[in-house]
């Protein structure tokens, strides 16, 4: 299906394509090592304590969270947050090694279950952390049921829900701002484009991505023209709707994977993932047509120029920038309303 049109399959609405991670995973990597070594100085004496004195459920259930605390400290110093060890092997683990403590030792075995509930929380992203909570609260409390004293479960099933509780709401309230965070860090208030911030990174990483991986990416530089007279003439109000205008025009030609940066000013920078230059100047002179064709403001007509350029391997991202930047100076200097490639 061609890149090129407005409303296509790929096409995303205005600001959709903000790089949305649900789980901050370097919170997680953060988090993950230090509940695991603090697992691991917890857990271990209880472990041999309970294998010597031949209590061997609890002992090898004990075991087995050692043995995936390692594996995430290990994962953890490389920098790497495995979803599999924490939501199939650390959380059911915790749970198990809870509901056999209550069954082996009964009421002294209640206080790992508030631990085991904060511990989920922190190792887990937030939408697998609430539904496994719900699983280990019906699965402790049923333990409990069957070991406790009918007043010692109450409380402890009281306790340990409010505790479940204020987790689920002190955690959703912390990814609700760091949600807010990230996108006020990483986006321009006005245009509500990638801002500048995530430019670097952004492109140091499609260029080692594209020499990996042995694929393509283009970039394009737009500038419209003569837009300091209407800041001049109109204000400033009229020239910020004419921004956001175009970053919405733009936007409508867009495929899922391509980003689009509010360089400063009235520059913007498009990256087209798995673009050949030929199809990034294709999208970009269809851009360009649209733009030319249509009011961005009332009573005002604009025109954009372009500078196509295509990834190399021997690019840094500035030296990929520079290049766009002088075919974008090129179309400027051979009369505006173009692209160069």
């Amino acid at each position: 299906m061609s890149r090129i049109g407005p409303n296509s399959s790929s096409a995303k609405r205005f600001g959709a394509w903000l790089p949305d991670t649900p789980h901050h995973e370097k919170f997680l990597v953060r988090s993950v090592f230090a509940i695991s070594a603090i697992g691991l100085l917890l857990i271990t004496p209880f472990a041999i304590l309970n294998l010597v004195n031949a209590r061997m459920f609890v002992g090898f259930a004990s075991l087995s969270v050692l043995v995936v605390c390692l594996a995430n400290i290990y994962k953890c110093t490389q920098g790497k947050y495995v979803l599999a060890f924490n939501l199939l092997g650390l959380a059911p683990a915790l749970g198990l090694s809870v509901i056999f403590a209550i069954k082996s030792i009964g009421v002294m075995g209640v206080y790992w279950a508030y631990m085991a509930v904060c511990a989920y929380y922190l190792v887990l992203p937030l939408r697998h952390a609430r539904y496994a909570n719900i699983l280990l609260f019906l699965s402790v409390t049923a333990a409990a049921y069957l070991s406790l004293e009918q007043a010692v479960y109450l409380r402890f099933s009281v306790t340990l829900f409010g505790c479940s509780l204020f987790m689920y709401f002190c955690f959703g309230e912390i990814d609700k701002q760091r949600r807010l965070l990230k996108a006020r860090s990483e986006t321009d208030p006005l245009t509500q484009c990638l801002n500048r911030a995530t430019l670097i990174t952004t492109l140091s990483d499609t260029i080692a991505k594209c020499a990996k991986n042995k694929q393509t990416a283009t970039i394009c530089a737009f500038d419209l023209d003569h837009f300091k007279p209407i800041n001049d003439t109109h204000g400033h109000d009229v020239g910020d709707q004419v921004l956001i205008s175009f970053a919405q025009l733009i936007t409508q030609y867009m495929s899922a994977n391509d980003k689009l940066f509010r360089v400063g000013g009235e520059e913007f920078l498009l990256l087209m993932t798995n673009a050949s230059e030929a199809e990034g100047f294709a999208v970009a002179e269809a851009m360009r047509a649209v733009v030319e064709s249509t009011q961005l403001h009332k009573d005002i007509d604009l025109t954009v120029s372009a500078g196509v350029c295509e990834v190399s391997d021997e690019y840094t991202w500035r030296e990929w920038m520079k290049a766009s930047d002088q075919k974008l100076y090129a179309a400027k200097q051979n009369g505006r309303n173009q692209v160069v490639k």
